[in-house]
């Protein structure tokens, strides 16, 4: 579609509007050169029940700091690894929350903390439900699927 659109166009899933990036250029003026215009998200009522409405937002001007210092923390980390097979998506995975833990939190967690592997997996599990179909049809019709039973039931204790 960005070929057809542009690297950056908005794409409406059901009623809700999604702005869509694509490419290094794209992506690089609106996280770090137009940061404070990306810094809020719309509503979503699932997300809103696992979060328990709350703001996660990062409201930080750049990204660029935090960023190269977990590249130098993810480059440390797979040299010690020295050549053993490693999961890329959960190191990868972990490097990016580091990211946003540090922008948000001012800190960042090591590669092993268990704690935070638990944290990261129940995150993942919550996005994955979201774009489910029954978070879809949570989205839709929260007065009705707040009631229903269904995987969108579980709770998660996520932050």
């Amino acid at each position: 579609m960005a070929e057809k659109f542009g690297p950056v166009y908005t794409l409406y899933l059901g009623s809700r509007p999604t702005v869509v990036l694509t490419g290094y250029q794209a992506v690089k003026e609106a996280l770090v050169e137009s940061g404070d215009a990306f810094t809020n998200r719309g509503a979503s009522p699932l997300l809103d029940r696992i979060f328990h409405n709350g703001d996660y937002g990062m409201g930080k001007k750049s990204l660029e700091e935090p960023l190269k210092e977990e590249a130098k923390h993810l480059v440390d980390h797979f040299t010690r690894l020295k050549g053993q097979p490693v999961d890329p998506n959960k190191t990868l995975m972990f490097a990016s929350s580091n990211v946003i833990a540090n922008l948000v939190f001012g800190s960042r967690k090591c590669y092993d903390d268990e704690r935070w592997q638990k944290i990261l997996q129940d995150t993942h599990d919550a996005f994955h439900l979201i774009s489910s179909i029954w978070g879809q049809l949570y989205d839709i019709f929260p007065g009705i699927m707040y009631y229903l039973p269904g995987p969108h039931k579980k709770k998660y204790l996520v932050f």
